[in-house]
């Protein structure tokens, strides 16, 4: 992910309920590719949103 100045940090969380797993599963054999990289300029897939906090 980019910001202003350059890349801003982001993560996945930290806890991952088991059933993504299987939603992610479903849907590639749904015909739905798995998509990690949704910043790419291909956002047809599913994937886990990425996240930003900051503690001040």
């Amino acid at each position: 992910m980019e910001r202003k100045n350059g890349e801003l940090v982001t993560a996945e969380g930290r806890e991952k309920a088991e059933l993504l797993d299987v939603v992610l599963d479903a849907a590639e054999q749904c015909g739905y590719p798995k998509n990690a990289d949704y910043n790419s300029g291909d956002q047809e897939g599913f994937w886990l949103f990425s996240g930003y906090s900051k503690k001040w």
